[in-house]
């Protein structure tokens, strides 16, 4: 009869529910722990034995992959530009978005579109869209600036 293996992996003393297979998946949780792995044998009429690994080194936060967001829209007093972030991953980022003209930021401007003013006339817009997850560095994409705003 074969010895039988059950495993338990901890996030530091702390076991972790359902990781009771011999790998396990970092999940965003983890970030700034150390993890363990516990595997206890067993056999009939044997004494059960348990060994743990190594504590792996602190779990980095993952790396959200981004897009840079695109700006559409006439530059026009009057008219209104939509920022387009593209694609971001893993699902569940939560994205935040300010406006800029010529680089300074446009107070209350955090919307996924903005309305062109007469200020902006003569200047160029852009947005900076800020992607978060927990478990994940945050990550600004600044997208690339409109032409000068037109007068109407």
């Amino acid at each position: 009869v074969p010895v039988e293996f059950a495993y338990q992996w901890y996030r530091g003393a702390t076991a972790i529910g359902g990781a009771t297979q011999p790998s396990y998946r970092v999940q965003p949780a983890d970030k700034g722990a150390r993890l363990v792995l516990r595997v206890t044998g067993s056999k009939t009429g044997y004494a059960g034995a348990t060994r743990k690994s190594r504590a792996t080194r602190k779990v980095a936060a993952g790396t959200l992959t981004t897009a840079k967001p695109k700006i559409s829209g006439t530059a026009k007093v009057g008219t209104t530009l939509t920022a387009k972030p593209g694609k971001w991953k893993p699902a569940g980022v939560t994205l935040t978005y300010q406006w800029y003209r010529s680089g300074k930021k446009i107070g209350a401007a955090t919307g996924t579109s903005y309305v062109l003013t007469a200020k902006d006339k003569g200047r160029k817009i852009t947005v900076k869209v800020t992607g978060k997850k927990s478990g994940y560095t945050t990550v600004s994409k600044a997208s690339k600036a409109t032409a000068k705003v037109a007068k109407k």
